[in-house]
Protein backbone atom coordinates (compact mmCIF):
# COMPACT_ATOMS: atom_id res chain seq x y z
CA UNK A 1 0.00 0.00 0.00
CA UNK A 2 1.23 3.62 -0.91
CA UNK A 3 0.96 5.78 2.02
CA UNK A 4 -2.43 7.30 3.54
CA UNK A 5 -1.03 10.47 2.12
CA UNK A 6 -3.68 10.40 -0.89
CA UNK A 7 -6.53 9.43 1.72
CA UNK A 8 -6.64 12.65 3.19
CA UNK A 9 -5.26 12.18 6.93
CA UNK A 10 -5.12 15.65 7.52
CA UNK A 11 -8.78 16.10 7.58
CA UNK A 12 -8.80 13.21 10.27
CA UNK A 13 -5.94 15.59 12.05
CA UNK A 14 -8.18 18.36 12.41
CA UNK A 15 -11.26 15.97 13.64
CA UNK A 16 -9.26 14.42 16.21
CA UNK A 17 -8.00 18.03 17.51
CA UNK A 18 -10.76 19.81 17.46
CA UNK A 19 -13.69 17.38 18.03
CA UNK A 20 -12.68 15.75 21.44
CA UNK A 21 -14.65 14.38 23.35
CA UNK A 22 -14.74 14.86 27.32
CA UNK A 23 -11.31 14.71 28.43
CA UNK A 24 -10.28 12.31 25.73
CA UNK A 25 -10.33 12.31 21.75
CA UNK A 26 -11.76 10.95 19.22
CA UNK A 27 -15.63 11.57 17.72
CA UNK A 28 -17.65 13.86 18.14
CA UNK A 29 -20.45 11.60 17.51
CA UNK A 30 -22.81 14.58 16.95
CA UNK A 31 -26.20 14.46 14.73
CA UNK A 32 -28.04 17.04 14.43
CA UNK A 33 -31.94 17.07 13.69
CA UNK A 34 -33.50 19.76 11.93
CA UNK A 35 -37.08 19.22 12.24
CA UNK A 36 -37.52 20.45 15.81
CA UNK A 37 -40.46 23.00 15.69
CA UNK A 38 -39.55 27.00 17.08
CA UNK A 39 -41.67 27.65 20.55
CA UNK A 40 -41.78 30.15 22.76
CA UNK A 41 -41.84 29.34 26.16
CA UNK A 42 -45.53 30.61 26.80
CA UNK A 43 -46.63 27.86 23.12
CA UNK A 44 -45.08 24.96 25.13
CA UNK A 45 -47.59 22.63 26.01
CA UNK A 46 -47.17 20.72 29.04
CA UNK A 47 -49.44 17.61 29.86
CA UNK A 48 -48.17 17.29 33.96
CA UNK A 49 -48.89 21.25 34.59
CA UNK A 50 -48.90 20.08 38.11
CA UNK A 51 -45.82 19.16 38.63
CA UNK A 52 -44.17 22.01 36.25
CA UNK A 53 -45.59 24.48 38.09
CA UNK A 54 -44.54 23.02 41.17
CA UNK A 55 -41.06 22.23 40.26
CA UNK A 56 -41.18 26.25 38.81
CA UNK A 57 -41.94 27.80 42.12
CA UNK A 58 -39.45 25.39 43.92
CA UNK A 59 -36.71 26.40 41.98
CA UNK A 60 -37.73 30.19 42.30
CA UNK A 61 -37.57 29.21 45.84
CA UNK A 62 -33.80 28.20 45.80
CA UNK A 63 -32.93 30.95 43.44
CA UNK A 64 -34.17 33.19 46.03
CA UNK A 65 -32.32 31.93 48.89
CA UNK A 66 -29.21 31.85 47.16
CA UNK A 67 -29.88 35.32 45.85
CA UNK A 68 -30.20 36.30 49.73
CA UNK A 69 -27.70 33.93 51.37
CA UNK A 70 -25.07 33.16 49.45
CA UNK A 71 -22.00 34.87 50.49
CA UNK A 72 -20.57 35.81 46.57
CA UNK A 73 -22.84 37.93 43.82
CA UNK A 74 -24.55 35.07 41.34
CA UNK A 75 -26.08 37.02 38.70
CA UNK A 76 -29.91 35.45 37.80
CA UNK A 77 -28.43 34.40 34.38
CA UNK A 78 -26.17 32.35 35.55
CA UNK A 79 -27.87 30.46 38.02
CA UNK A 80 -30.51 29.87 35.02
CA UNK A 81 -28.06 28.81 32.84
CA UNK A 82 -26.49 26.36 35.36
CA UNK A 83 -30.29 25.07 36.13
CA UNK A 84 -30.85 24.27 32.58
CA UNK A 85 -27.36 22.73 33.01
CA UNK A 86 -28.25 20.35 35.37
CA UNK A 87 -31.42 19.51 33.92
CA UNK A 88 -29.89 18.58 30.22
CA UNK A 89 -27.24 16.50 32.37
CA UNK A 90 -29.88 14.26 34.26
CA UNK A 91 -30.83 12.91 30.03
CA UNK A 92 -28.40 11.25 28.21
CA UNK A 93 -24.61 11.77 27.38
CA UNK A 94 -24.96 13.69 24.46
CA UNK A 95 -27.66 15.94 25.90
CA UNK A 96 -26.48 19.38 27.12
CA UNK A 97 -26.78 22.89 27.88
CA UNK A 98 -24.85 24.81 24.67
CA UNK A 99 -23.39 28.79 25.80
CA UNK A 100 -23.18 31.06 22.89
CA UNK A 101 -19.82 30.15 22.54
CA UNK A 102 -20.17 26.23 22.37
CA UNK A 103 -23.40 27.17 20.18
CA UNK A 104 -21.35 29.07 17.52
CA UNK A 105 -18.83 26.62 17.45
CA UNK A 106 -21.43 23.66 16.69
CA UNK A 107 -22.77 25.91 14.14
CA UNK A 108 -19.33 26.67 12.54
CA UNK A 109 -18.41 23.24 12.15
CA UNK A 110 -21.55 21.96 10.86
CA UNK A 111 -21.24 24.55 8.31
CA UNK A 112 -17.15 23.45 7.86
CA UNK A 113 -16.22 26.88 7.59
CA UNK A 114 -13.02 28.51 8.76
CA UNK A 115 -11.06 31.24 8.84
CA UNK A 116 -7.24 30.66 7.83
CA UNK A 117 -5.52 29.78 4.42
CA UNK A 118 -7.44 27.05 2.85
CA UNK A 119 -4.67 24.12 2.79
CA UNK A 120 -3.93 21.33 4.70
CA UNK A 121 -0.38 20.03 5.55
CA UNK A 122 2.05 17.39 7.09
CA UNK A 123 4.08 18.55 10.06
CA UNK A 124 7.81 17.83 9.54
CA UNK A 125 7.54 16.83 6.32
CA UNK A 126 11.06 17.52 4.58
CA UNK A 127 13.96 19.31 7.28
CA UNK A 128 11.30 19.88 9.56
CA UNK A 129 9.54 21.88 6.96
CA UNK A 130 5.64 20.88 6.62
CA UNK A 131 4.39 19.42 2.75
CA UNK A 132 1.41 20.71 1.84
CA UNK A 133 -1.11 18.28 0.89
CA UNK A 134 -3.91 20.03 -0.27
CA UNK A 135 -5.44 23.26 -0.98
CA UNK A 136 -9.27 23.62 -0.69
CA UNK A 137 -10.73 24.66 -3.86
CA UNK A 138 -11.88 28.33 -4.21
CA UNK A 139 -9.69 28.61 -1.06
CA UNK A 140 -7.39 31.57 -0.13
CA UNK A 141 -4.29 29.34 -0.79
CA UNK A 142 -5.92 28.20 -4.12
CA UNK A 143 -6.96 31.66 -5.34
CA UNK A 144 -3.33 33.15 -4.96
CA UNK A 145 -1.90 30.43 -6.32
CA UNK A 146 -0.24 27.90 -3.55
CA UNK A 147 -0.39 24.08 -4.55
CA UNK A 148 -0.18 20.79 -3.68
CA UNK A 149 3.60 19.68 -2.86
CA UNK A 150 5.19 23.04 -2.03
CA UNK A 151 6.68 22.90 1.04
CA UNK A 152 5.61 25.76 3.48
CA UNK A 153 8.65 27.92 5.05
CA UNK A 154 6.99 30.84 6.47
CA UNK A 155 4.21 32.16 6.89
CA UNK A 156 3.45 35.88 7.64
CA UNK A 157 7.59 36.30 8.12
CA UNK A 158 7.48 33.30 10.69
CA UNK A 159 9.58 30.53 9.74
CA UNK A 160 7.38 27.49 9.94
CA UNK A 161 10.67 24.89 10.82
CA UNK A 162 9.49 22.12 13.68
CA UNK A 163 6.16 24.20 14.31
CA UNK A 164 3.33 22.39 16.08
CA UNK A 165 -0.13 22.63 13.53
CA UNK A 166 -1.61 24.92 16.45
CA UNK A 167 1.27 27.60 16.07
CA UNK A 168 0.99 27.94 12.42
CA UNK A 169 -2.68 28.34 12.69
CA UNK A 170 -2.49 30.87 15.54
CA UNK A 171 -0.18 33.11 13.19
CA UNK A 172 -2.99 33.61 10.87
CA UNK A 173 -5.47 33.66 13.83
CA UNK A 174 -7.56 36.82 13.97
CA UNK A 175 -5.98 38.60 10.54
CA UNK A 176 -9.26 37.93 8.66
CA UNK A 177 -9.47 40.07 5.52
CA UNK A 178 -5.73 40.56 5.76
CA UNK A 179 -3.22 39.67 3.03
CA UNK A 180 -0.15 37.97 4.68
CA UNK A 181 3.24 36.49 2.92
CA UNK A 182 3.78 33.44 2.62
CA UNK A 183 6.91 31.78 1.45
CA UNK A 184 7.23 27.99 -0.10
CA UNK A 185 9.47 25.92 -1.90
CA UNK A 186 8.68 24.82 -5.04
CA UNK A 187 10.62 22.71 -7.44
CA UNK A 188 14.04 23.78 -5.60
CA UNK A 189 13.20 27.29 -5.86
CA UNK A 190 11.51 29.54 -2.95
CA UNK A 191 8.41 31.42 -3.84
CA UNK A 192 6.66 34.28 -2.32
CA UNK A 193 2.92 34.83 -2.21
CA UNK A 194 0.86 36.83 -1.31
CA UNK A 195 -2.06 35.18 0.43
CA UNK A 196 -5.97 37.43 1.73
CA UNK A 197 -7.08 35.42 4.73
CA UNK A 198 -10.43 34.57 4.60
CA UNK A 199 -13.35 32.33 5.28
CA UNK A 200 -13.19 28.79 3.24
CA UNK A 201 -14.96 25.84 3.35
CA UNK A 202 -13.41 22.81 3.72
CA UNK A 203 -13.84 19.56 1.43
CA UNK A 204 -15.74 16.26 3.33
CA UNK A 205 -15.88 14.09 0.52
CA UNK A 206 -12.41 12.54 -1.75
CA UNK A 207 -12.34 10.50 -4.90
CA UNK A 208 -9.88 8.20 -5.93
CA UNK A 209 -9.24 5.46 -8.64
CA UNK A 210 -7.82 2.27 -7.20
CA UNK A 211 -4.55 2.64 -8.81
CA UNK A 212 -4.04 5.82 -6.85
CA UNK A 213 -4.26 3.89 -3.43
CA UNK A 214 -2.47 0.33 -4.20
CA UNK A 215 0.78 -0.06 -5.94
CA UNK A 216 -0.65 -2.98 -7.56
CA UNK A 217 -3.75 -3.45 -9.05
CA UNK A 218 -5.20 -4.92 -12.40
CA UNK A 219 -5.86 -1.59 -13.87
CA UNK A 220 -8.64 -3.81 -15.75
CA UNK A 221 -10.42 -4.35 -12.74
CA UNK A 222 -9.38 -1.35 -11.16
CA UNK A 223 -11.14 1.20 -13.49
CA UNK A 224 -14.13 -0.74 -12.76
CA UNK A 225 -14.35 0.84 -9.00
CA UNK A 226 -13.96 4.14 -7.21
CA UNK A 227 -12.87 4.86 -3.41
CA UNK A 228 -14.84 7.56 -1.76
CA UNK A 229 -13.72 8.44 2.16
CA UNK A 230 -16.32 10.85 3.49
CA UNK A 231 -15.07 12.41 6.97
CA UNK A 232 -17.62 14.02 8.27
CA UNK A 233 -21.51 15.01 7.14
CA UNK A 234 -21.67 18.76 7.03
CA UNK A 235 -24.50 21.15 5.61
CA UNK A 236 -22.74 20.35 2.26
CA UNK A 237 -21.42 17.40 2.05
CA UNK A 238 -25.18 16.02 0.36
CA UNK A 239 -23.89 18.04 -2.63
CA UNK A 240 -20.29 17.40 -2.70
CA UNK A 241 -21.27 13.73 -3.03
CA UNK A 242 -24.45 14.41 -5.89
CA UNK A 243 -21.53 16.08 -7.74
CA UNK A 244 -19.16 12.92 -7.34
CA UNK A 245 -21.38 10.43 -7.39
CA UNK A 246 -22.32 12.64 -11.21
CA UNK A 247 -18.31 12.32 -12.26
CA UNK A 248 -18.01 8.80 -11.06
CA UNK A 249 -21.45 7.47 -13.42
CA UNK A 250 -19.82 9.78 -16.53
CA UNK A 251 -16.81 7.28 -16.65
CA UNK A 252 -19.24 4.31 -16.19
CA UNK A 253 -18.26 2.79 -13.16
CA UNK A 254 -21.16 0.73 -11.38
CA UNK A 255 -18.94 -0.37 -8.22
CA UNK A 256 -17.51 1.77 -5.06
CA UNK A 257 -16.06 1.27 -1.68
CA UNK A 258 -17.00 4.28 0.35
CA UNK A 259 -14.53 4.96 3.30
CA UNK A 260 -16.62 5.78 6.93
CA UNK A 261 -14.01 4.79 9.23
CA UNK A 262 -13.10 7.83 11.81
CA UNK A 263 -15.79 9.79 10.78
CA UNK A 264 -17.82 10.35 13.89
CA UNK A 265 -21.08 11.53 12.38
CA UNK A 266 -21.99 15.23 11.85
CA UNK A 267 -25.84 16.59 10.30
CA UNK A 268 -28.43 14.21 10.09
CA UNK A 269 -29.94 15.70 6.51
CA UNK A 270 -26.39 15.49 5.08
CA UNK A 271 -27.00 11.48 5.65
CA UNK A 272 -30.55 11.26 4.28
CA UNK A 273 -29.50 13.14 1.11
CA UNK A 274 -26.44 10.23 0.43
CA UNK A 275 -28.70 7.36 1.21
CA UNK A 276 -31.80 9.12 -1.24
CA UNK A 277 -28.38 8.81 -4.09
CA UNK A 278 -27.37 5.84 -3.51
CA UNK A 279 -30.83 3.73 -3.17
CA UNK A 280 -33.80 3.40 -5.31
CA UNK A 281 -37.61 4.50 -4.05
CA UNK A 282 -39.00 4.21 -1.26
CA UNK A 283 -38.81 4.26 2.29
CA UNK A 284 -35.01 3.74 4.01
CA UNK A 285 -35.02 5.01 7.73
CA UNK A 286 -37.53 4.64 10.64
CA UNK A 287 -37.55 7.47 12.91
CA UNK A 288 -38.76 6.96 16.56
CA UNK A 289 -39.45 10.57 18.13
CA UNK A 290 -42.26 10.53 21.50
CA UNK A 291 -44.98 11.61 19.67
CA UNK A 292 -44.92 8.45 17.29
CA UNK A 293 -43.08 6.99 14.64
CA UNK A 294 -42.20 8.17 11.05
CA UNK A 295 -40.67 6.92 7.84
CA UNK A 296 -37.86 8.60 5.62
CA UNK A 297 -37.86 7.94 1.97
CA UNK A 298 -36.05 8.35 -0.78
CA UNK A 299 -37.99 9.38 -4.23
CA UNK A 300 -34.97 8.52 -6.67
CA UNK A 301 -36.00 5.03 -8.46
CA UNK A 302 -32.60 5.30 -9.94
CA UNK A 303 -29.25 3.58 -7.85
CA UNK A 304 -26.47 4.15 -9.40
CA UNK A 305 -24.12 1.25 -8.19
CA UNK A 306 -24.45 -1.93 -8.95
CA UNK A 307 -21.93 -2.86 -5.89
CA UNK A 308 -20.99 -0.77 -2.35
CA UNK A 309 -18.73 -1.94 0.16
CA UNK A 310 -18.93 0.27 3.33
CA UNK A 311 -15.61 0.53 5.64
CA UNK A 312 -16.08 1.00 9.02
CA UNK A 313 -14.53 1.16 12.82
CA UNK A 314 -15.14 1.66 16.35
CA UNK A 315 -14.82 5.17 15.14
CA UNK A 316 -18.04 5.31 12.70
CA UNK A 317 -20.72 6.80 14.35
CA UNK A 318 -24.21 8.15 14.38
CA UNK A 319 -24.97 9.82 10.40
CA UNK A 320 -22.17 7.21 9.47
CA UNK A 321 -23.66 4.49 11.06
CA UNK A 322 -27.40 5.34 9.62
CA UNK A 323 -25.85 5.90 6.37
CA UNK A 324 -23.98 2.42 6.83
CA UNK A 325 -27.17 0.32 8.01
CA UNK A 326 -29.26 2.06 5.14
CA UNK A 327 -27.42 0.85 2.78
CA UNK A 328 -26.75 -2.69 4.10
CA UNK A 329 -30.38 -3.15 4.48
CA UNK A 330 -29.94 -2.34 0.41
CA UNK A 331 -27.52 -4.95 -0.24
CA UNK A 332 -24.39 -3.34 0.74
CA UNK A 333 -21.79 -5.18 2.34
CA UNK A 334 -19.91 -3.86 5.64
CA UNK A 335 -16.38 -4.74 5.73
CA UNK A 336 -14.09 -3.74 9.02
CA UNK A 337 -14.85 -3.71 12.45
CA UNK A 338 -18.11 -2.84 14.76
CA UNK A 339 -18.81 0.77 14.81
CA UNK A 340 -19.78 3.28 17.78
CA UNK A 341 -22.96 2.57 18.23
CA UNK A 342 -25.27 5.69 18.32
CA UNK A 343 -28.27 5.81 16.51
CA UNK A 344 -29.45 9.11 18.25
CA UNK A 345 -29.84 12.65 17.26
CA UNK A 346 -29.79 15.82 19.01
CA UNK A 347 -31.99 18.82 17.97
CA UNK A 348 -30.20 22.33 18.92
CA UNK A 349 -33.35 24.39 20.24
CA UNK A 350 -32.13 27.98 21.01
CA UNK A 351 -33.03 29.73 24.26
CA UNK A 352 -32.99 33.38 24.02
CA UNK A 353 -30.19 35.30 25.07
CA UNK A 354 -29.21 32.45 27.13
CA UNK A 355 -27.51 29.91 24.36
CA UNK A 356 -28.92 26.52 23.20
CA UNK A 357 -30.34 22.90 24.49
CA UNK A 358 -28.72 20.11 22.92
CA UNK A 359 -31.32 17.48 23.16
CA UNK A 360 -32.26 13.91 22.05
CA UNK A 361 -35.27 14.03 20.53
CA UNK A 362 -34.95 11.26 17.86
CA UNK A 363 -33.64 7.24 17.47
CA UNK A 364 -33.07 6.04 14.21
CA UNK A 365 -33.48 2.64 12.89
CA UNK A 366 -33.15 1.18 9.03
CA UNK A 367 -36.32 -0.53 7.90
CA UNK A 368 -35.18 -3.73 8.58
CA UNK A 369 -35.54 -2.57 12.47
CA UNK A 370 -32.01 -3.62 13.51
CA UNK A 371 -31.24 -1.32 17.07
CA UNK A 372 -27.84 1.28 16.28
CA UNK A 373 -27.95 2.82 19.51
CA UNK A 374 -25.44 1.17 21.85
CA UNK A 375 -25.57 -1.63 20.22
CA UNK A 376 -23.32 -0.44 16.52
CA UNK A 377 -23.31 -2.09 13.56
CA UNK A 378 -21.67 -5.90 12.76
CA UNK A 379 -19.39 -5.57 9.61
CA UNK A 380 -20.43 -8.77 7.10
CA UNK A 381 -16.78 -9.46 7.04
CA UNK A 382 -15.09 -8.57 10.31
CA UNK A 383 -11.55 -7.24 9.52
CA UNK A 384 -9.94 -5.80 12.64
CA UNK A 385 -7.00 -3.04 12.98
CA UNK A 386 -5.08 -1.01 15.81
CA UNK A 387 -8.34 0.81 17.54
CA UNK A 388 -8.21 3.97 18.31
CA UNK A 389 -8.63 5.59 21.87
CA UNK A 390 -11.80 7.19 22.35
CA UNK A 391 -13.64 8.48 25.14
CA UNK A 392 -15.61 5.23 26.66
CA UNK A 393 -11.78 3.55 27.03
CA UNK A 394 -12.10 2.41 31.08
CA UNK A 395 -7.60 2.45 31.29
CA UNK A 396 -6.47 4.87 29.51
CA UNK A 397 -3.14 3.86 30.60
CA UNK A 398 -3.80 -0.06 29.69
CA UNK A 399 -5.41 1.16 26.28
CA UNK A 400 -2.17 3.14 25.18
CA UNK A 401 0.48 0.43 26.28
CA UNK A 402 -1.45 -1.88 23.92
CA UNK A 403 -1.44 0.68 20.98
CA UNK A 404 2.06 1.45 21.44
CA UNK A 405 2.79 -2.21 21.05
CA UNK A 406 0.80 -2.54 18.10
CA UNK A 407 2.70 0.18 16.66
CA UNK A 408 5.85 -2.21 17.13
CA UNK A 409 7.32 0.57 19.91
CA UNK A 410 9.52 -1.78 22.89
CA UNK A 411 8.15 -0.48 26.35
CA UNK A 412 9.03 -3.87 28.25
CA UNK A 413 10.20 -1.43 30.67
CA UNK A 414 8.39 1.74 32.16
CA UNK A 415 11.63 3.28 30.83
CA UNK A 416 11.62 2.30 27.80
CA UNK A 417 7.94 3.55 27.63
CA UNK A 418 8.44 6.85 29.15
CA UNK A 419 11.52 7.14 26.20
CA UNK A 420 8.64 6.42 23.53
CA UNK A 421 5.92 8.52 24.47
CA UNK A 422 8.64 11.35 24.93
CA UNK A 423 9.64 10.66 21.30
CA UNK A 424 5.86 11.09 20.17
CA UNK A 425 5.57 14.08 21.95
CA UNK A 426 8.67 15.52 19.81
CA UNK A 427 7.32 14.61 16.95
CA UNK A 428 4.15 16.46 17.72
CA UNK A 429 5.36 18.84 18.95
CA UNK A 430 3.89 18.76 22.25
CA UNK A 431 5.21 19.09 25.98
CA UNK A 432 8.03 16.63 26.15
CA UNK A 433 6.85 15.09 29.49
CA UNK A 434 6.45 11.65 28.93
CA UNK A 435 3.20 11.14 30.42
CA UNK A 436 -0.41 10.60 29.11
CA UNK A 437 -2.82 13.06 28.46
CA UNK A 438 -4.95 14.07 25.98
CA UNK A 439 -2.56 15.47 23.60
CA UNK A 440 -0.87 12.59 24.17
CA UNK A 441 -3.67 10.07 23.52
CA UNK A 442 -4.45 12.34 20.19
CA UNK A 443 -0.83 12.03 18.70
CA UNK A 444 -0.87 8.34 19.35
CA UNK A 445 -4.29 8.15 17.60
CA UNK A 446 -2.54 9.50 14.61
CA UNK A 447 0.34 7.47 14.67
CA UNK A 448 -2.39 4.62 14.74
CA UNK A 449 -4.64 5.86 11.85
CA UNK A 450 -1.51 6.70 9.63
CA UNK A 451 -0.72 2.51 10.31
CA UNK A 452 -4.15 1.44 9.60
CA UNK A 453 -3.74 3.24 5.93
CA UNK A 454 -0.46 2.68 5.18
CA UNK A 455 -1.25 -1.04 5.91
CA UNK A 456 -5.20 -1.32 5.00
CA UNK A 457 -6.03 -4.74 5.74
CA UNK A 458 -9.84 -3.50 5.72
CA UNK A 459 -9.38 -1.78 2.47
CA UNK A 460 -7.58 -4.90 0.84
CA UNK A 461 -10.34 -6.88 1.76
CA UNK A 462 -13.07 -4.62 0.63
CA UNK A 463 -11.31 -4.73 -3.20
CA UNK A 464 -10.98 -8.32 -2.97
CA UNK A 465 -15.11 -8.95 -2.51
CA UNK A 466 -15.83 -6.00 -4.84
CA UNK A 467 -13.47 -7.57 -7.52
CA UNK A 468 -14.86 -11.21 -6.73
CA UNK A 469 -18.35 -9.83 -7.57
CA UNK A 470 -17.49 -8.00 -10.53
CA UNK A 471 -15.97 -11.63 -12.15
CA UNK A 472 -19.43 -12.83 -10.80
Amino acid sequence: MKMFIKRNISKFKKNIFCFAVASLVLISSVTYAESVPEKSAEEVEITTDEEIEYAGEYLKYIMALINDYYVEEVSIDELVKGAIAGMAGKLDQYSMFLDDDGLNKIVNESRNEFVGMGISYYEKYKDGYPLISGVYEDGPAYKAGIEKNDILISVDGINVKDMASADITSIVSGKKGKTIKVVVKRDEEDKEISVKIDEFITPTVFVSKLDEILDSVDRSKGEKVRYIQITEFADGTGKEFKKAVEKIKKQNVENVIIDLRFNGGGVTQAAYEICEILIKEGPFLNIKRKDGKYNVNSEDDNAPFKNIAILTNEATASASELVAAVLKDNGAVIVGSKTYGKGVTQAIIELKNIGALKMTTEEFFPMSGRKINGVGIVPDYEVQQIKVITSESTDIDKDVENALKALGYDIETNEKKVSVIKELQKKYGISETGKINIDTVSVLNNEIVNKNYTDDKVFEKATEIIFSKIQG
